[in-house]
């Protein structure tokens, strides 16, 4: 079926209609500050190669250098949508692994208790 468009395969910013305005191409964008992760080799490596499909996720170059996608706001958003797409249990279940790497565990329910109002319909 040549010419028809395969919609999935065309990057939307995960942030997308969230405070801001897309545009500056695309990013993949660390769901877990980068920052916090480079103090945790095991934990990078879980997000950048072992589940990339729950711990990074497409959005603007609006979003990622402007910084509204580490906003907390921001994370929950993302988060949703993860669970949106792969399910609550995997996405809980990866979590816990994740989790389980770090002395003082992040929580997703915490994470999730920030979603915003104004967070994209289809989200909320």
């Amino acid at each position: 079926m040549g010419g028809l468009l395969d919609l999935s395969r065309i990057p939307v910013c995960a942030l997308a209609t969230w405070r801001h305005r897309c545009g500056g191409g695309f990013h993949q964008h660390h769901v877990v500050n980068r920052s916090k992760l480079q103090k945790n080799d095991e934990a990078r490596r879980v997000c950048e190669r072992r589940h990339p499909e729950i711990f990074m996720a497409t959005v603007c170059g609006n979003a990622n250098v402007g910084r509204l996608a580490d906003f907390g706001e921001a994370q929950a958003i993302l988060l949703t949508g993860k669970i949106a797409l792969f399910g609550e249990e995997y996405v809980r279940g990866v979590w816990a692994a994740f989790a389980d790497l770090w002395i003082v565990r992040p929580r997703l329910d915490g994470i999730l208790y920030n979603l915003p109002e104004d967070a994209p319909r289809s989200l909320a």
